[in-house]
């Protein structure tokens, strides 16, 4: 399995379809078995996941993505988990030993609680 991760600074980059740099995770029997950085040409922005499809990505973790690089994804039979802040090595860790808790990671403004309060204070805004 190939997990790809758009890295900025060493965290997962904070919106995919301007990222240029990623990290990719080689994963075989619960194992990482190689780690790979790769930088990408800005005159490819736009082309990331044709890229990552030819590369042979199962899985792409991504902070923010847009709708149409996210269909692109699910045409090409990559999983996206999207919508994530933090480390890349320690998401990849976290997601590797079974102790994955994606709320954890979610970008501010997209998690459960956030949305529920939202929601909340629509109604109560119409009364």
């Amino acid at each position: 399995m190939l997990i790809a991760i758009p890295e900025w600074n060493k965290r997962i980059s904070p919106v995919f379809d301007e990222a240029l740099n990623f990290k990719f995770y080689q994963i075989n029997a619960g194992e990482i078995i190689e780690i790979a950085d790769q930088a990408l040409p800005k005159q490819l922005v736009g082309r990331q996941m044709q890229l990552l499809s030819e590369a042979g990505v199962d899985i792409l973790i991504c902070g923010a993505i847009s709708r149409q690089m996210q269909r692109e994804a699910i045409r090409s039979g990559i999983e996206v988990i999207a919508f994530l802040a933090g480390d890349t090595d320690l998401v990849i860790k976290e997601w590797m030993s079974g102790t994955w808790q994606q709320e954890h990671y979610c970008m501010p403004g997209c998690g459960r609680n956030q949305r529920r309060g939202n929601r909340e204070r629509k109604k109560h805004s119409r009364r």
